[in-house]
């Protein structure tokens, strides 16, 4: 019976902490994100080049070709993880976003950004 107890004691501490660890993973990745987002947004400048932009902020989450310019978003909140989403602990308000405009040779013409 000693066993027994023992045997699920791991199984209990190991659905609890399994699943704790994760929480702290993804947390870890999106204060990440945050971060990249914020030291970007102070680095890049009008007459940068696409190249140079995704070095400082990475790929971008999405884009957009409006008239002759392209849009680069990044949204912090893209980089929530799914075991957040799926126990209804992620937030949609208060999250790091960048925004980047390119002309058509793929220079910055403007950034903005904030928090949401």
């Amino acid at each position: 019976m000693n066993r027994r107890k023992k045997a699920i004691s791991v199984v209990v501490a190991l659905l609890i902490v399994i699943p704790a660890f994760e929480l702290a993973r993804e947390e870890f990745v999106y204060l990440g994100a945050t971060k990249t987002l914020k030291n970007a947004y102070s680095l890049i400048e009008p007459g940068m080049k696409q190249g140079q932009v995704e070095l400082l902020a990475g790929t971008p989450d999405s884009t957009k070709e409006r008239n002759s310019e392209e849009i680069w978003y990044w949204d912090a909140a893209e980089h929530q993880g799914k075991l957040w989403k799926v126990l209804g602990l992620s937030w949609r308000k208060g999250h790091g976003t960048l925004v980047v405009e390119f002309n058509r040779d793929g220079w910055v013409t403007r950034k903005w950004g904030g928090v949401n």
